[in-house]
């Protein structure tokens, strides 16, 4: 046994020693603990300690067969102790080397790796109960650039540290990535580099400099293979989409994504013919899936497809997708724009996929009655509010009696022709029910109905105020509804800006009517601010009111001089206005938008 692993030693030291870079300094008689040695990689033929780049530590293991071995051996595995992988990976690890040594033939030496990372898996899936772990070793080369390119890695490989664990945040904030492999890596496809079957390391550099080892598999996809939008015009029929999200499949297919719902596939592997694959599933919004229907009927019905104006023909389209069933989906969805058009809102603001199979029907049946004005037979329920809900969206309507009692009219409260059939009610104290004067339809919703109603048309907010006969009951609503405005886009997932719109609209009217009161002039400010800014001009004049407000004060005196610190992002001089406030006037403070827009409490000390 003894002889067999000298004879082992010699071996890979022959080996080691044809390259010029490479010493093997080995011990033969077994007698060093754990290790046989190591190779020393120089970077040059000369060999001096002001030469030496690095070292590897090995382990060599001779075996001799009693049985012959095929000499085309790919492959030979050795069972390696606990103790011995827990010893190499606490010492950065190092070459593990099995040598089958045979009667009357050279010897063959198999080689692994053992970096810190591969040992630490190996161990983490050892039970407690197993001792030793059966390494697969692969053929030592016995060309010189091959055994030091292998020498290099494994040295490269001593970097990593078994203690530390890569964080997959630590990629939010990563300048390169470094791959070292002892194979070839295919660019021009996506590879999968696998720790379990590759030999690689990937370290990540910081933006601060600091160098961290990858343990994981990683997946190397050229670019073309990522998802990219190209400016490509694609029309097929009445429709075109102006841009694709384009991917490579292979070297011979690409998809073509034009909506959430078309995609196509074009593969030219066929004796360079391109085949035609469709995906389809519709998707979207409802203006979003009737587009998709039309350029799909296009499609069916044998229309070619345009790539920037040059048209192609595919065969068999016509069978890609059912027409007839095509032809129903894109007329309900026509229907459903139609509803979204006379209730004056967008068709893109409604995800179909948000929506419930009976809030879908709803909006059916709401065809004849919003868009085609008839009345719709269903049992009584009352008069009043009819609330839709379109996933986190809603429409409000208002259901009237129509012409008998199993018919009734649905009427849109926003739409200026039925604002003579509206009146709103409140209950007083005593049970009895009196009619509001001077109030609009918009009173009659909640800062949350503000922020989620589809069909509030607030084009014509400003009129319906203009409408009441009572100017200055419709100011005194007005200037409520301002604020509510201004707190339903703080509050709305979508849709922020034409909410805005509408409390400037209002707010400008109170101001050009005579009304500059100096709350009109700082809803004027939060509302510019939030929508695009304040500019260097506005920033005097709030300092401007500012002082004025010092001049000549009065009881609200105190709340202004919060809201024009807030306005101008002066965080002294907010937390000095805020000790001033009594604890009503807080109150009454915090309840008004512009508290929204305050410094955040982390950059404000306020005292007790």
């Amino acid at each position: 046994m003894e002889k067999t692993e000298r004879n082992a030693v010699r071996v890979v030291e022959a080996l080691v020693d044809s390259s010029p870079r490479l010493e093997a300094r080995f011990q033969t008689n077994d007698k060093t603990p754990l290790v046989d040695g190591d190779i020393w990689l120089y970077e040059g033929d000369i060999h001096t300690n002001a030469t030496v780049e690095s070292r590897v530590p090995v382990q060599i293991k001779g075996r001799a067969p009693t049985k012959k071995i095929k000499r085309k051996r790919t492959s030979a595995n050795f069972p390696v102790e606990r103790d011995t992988l827990r010893f190499l990976m606490n010492d950065g690890g190092g070459l593990y080397f099995v040598v089958i040594i045979e009667q009357g033939a050279p010897g063959r030496a198999f080689y692994a790796v053992l970096n810190p990372y591969k040992i630490r898996r190996f161990l983490d899936r050892m039970p407690a109960s197993q001792e030793t772990k059966t390494i697969a070793c692969k053929p030592f080369p016995s060309d010189p650039a091959q055994i030091e390119r292998i020498v290099r890695y494994a040295a490269t490989a001593r970097r990593q540290d078994a203690r530390e664990h890569f964080d997959p945040a630590d990629l939010d904030n990563v300048r390169s990535l470094t791959i070292h492999t002892l194979g070839d890596i295919a660019f021009d496809r996506p590879t999968l580099l696998n720790p379990d079957e590759t030999d690689f390391l990937a370290s990540v550099e910081t933006a601060t400099g600091a160098t961290l080892f990858i343990d994981g598999s990683l997946v190397l996809k050229p670019q073309s293979y990522i998802p990219h939008e190209v400016g490509l015009t694609v029309r097929c029929g009445a429709v075109s989409f102006t841009h694709a999200v384009v991917r490579q499949l292979s070297p011979s297919a690409a998809e073509l994504e034009f909506s959430a719902g078309i995609r196509i596939t074009l593969d030219s592997s066929n004796d360079g013919r391109v085949s035609f694959k469709l995906n389809m599933e519709l998707a979207g919004s409802i203006a979003d899936q009737l587009r998709d229907a039309e350029f799909l009927l296009a499609m069916s019905g044998g229309e070619p497809l345009f790539f920037d104006g040059e048209p192609h023909h595919f065969d068999d389209t016509a069978q890609l997708c059912r027409r007839d069933e095509l032809l129903r989906t894109r007329d309900q969805l026509r229907m459903l724009s139609d509803v979204c058009e006379a209730l004056h809102f967008d068709p893109h603001a409604v995800n179909l996929a948000d929506v419930g199979e009976r809030e879908k029907a709803d909006l059916h049946v709401l065809h004849p009655a919003i868009v085609l004005n008839e009345e719709i037979a269903a049992s009584p329920n009352g008069a009043g509010r009819y609330t839709l809900a379109l996933g986190e969206r809603q429409l409000v309507l208002v259901v009237a009696a129509g012409s008998d009692d199993s018919h009734w009219r649905v009427l849109d409260p926003f739409d200026p022709r039925n604002r003579h059939e509206l009146r709103l009610l409140r209950v007083l104290d005593g049970g009895d029910i009196q009619e509001v004067p001077g109030a609009t339809i918009y009173e009659a919703l909640s800062v949350k109905d503000l922020a989620t109603t589809l069909n509030l048309n607030l084009e014509q907010i400003l009129q319906a105020y203009l409408d009441v006969e009572d100017t200055n009951e419709a100011k005194r609503f007005a200037t409520a509804r301002i604020l509510a405005l201004i707190k339903a886009a703080d509050a709305a997932k979508a849709d922020r800006d034409p909410l805005l719109r509408a409390a400037d609209a209002l707010n400008e009217w109170m101001i050009t009517g005579g009304d500059d009161m100096p709350i009109h002039l700082i809803n004027r400010w939060q509302i510019k601010l939030r929508r695009k800014g304040l500019t260097a001009q506005d920033n005097t004049a709030i300092r401007k009111a500012r002082v004025e407000s010092i001049r000549t004060p009065d009881e609200n005196s105190n709340l202004r001089a919060v809201c024009y610190s807030i306005l101008l992002g002066d965080v002294d001089e907010f937390g000095l206005a805020l000790e001033d406030l009594t604890a009503s006037e807080l109150d009454q403070m915090t309840d008004w938008p512009i508290w929204a827009l305050r410094p955040q409490p982390s950059m404000v000390v306020m005292s007790a």
